[in-house]
């Protein structure tokens, strides 16, 4: 785990943002760097992504990102295949970028209520503060509650 102090998130964000809006593409960042937004910013290794996009552009997009310089881990696809077209992980200066597209009804509104937040000296779409809480409730880990 990275702490989340030192770690240089601009360069990612850019990269990983200027695709998203280039394929226009509507995200919101999720996890704990929502967590530090809304919260207290705690450790962390990964940026997780809440993407609206559909199966077969998910796979478009990890080309665009594999050109803009990220490492597709073509691993985690391998050893996770319940998550094919559902989740892309990449790799990008030491830091793990999660792309996760919407599994029920709450995720597919979570993009009616997303705000947009600085971080890292400029402005994202970051996972509304009561969306995050029931994304927490929905994955059900002890450190989340």
């Amino acid at each position: 785990m990275t702490d989340s102090s030192e770690v240089n998130l601009e360069p990612l964000l850019e990269r990983v943002v200027a695709c998203l809006r280039k394929e226009r593409i509507s995200y919101a960042l999720i996890g704990a760097w929502a967590l530090a937004v809304w919260g207290q910013p705690r450790a962390t290794g990964d940026v997780d992504f809440l993407i609206l996009i559909d199966e077969l552009n998910l796979a478009r997009l990890g080309e665009r990102l594999t050109q803009a310089g990220l490492t597709l881990d073509e691993s985690f696809s391998l050893w996770n295949p319940l998550l094919r077209g559902l989740q892309l992980r990449f790799q990008f200066a030491g830091l793990t970028v999660d792309l996760l597209r919407p599994r029920d009804a709450h995720d597919q509104q979570v993009f009616g209520r997303r705000r947009r937040q600085r971080l890292a000296g400029r402005y994202y779409w970051v996972v509304s503060p009561e969306d995050f809480i029931l994304q927490k409730l929905k994955v059900g880990r002890p450190r989340d509650f």
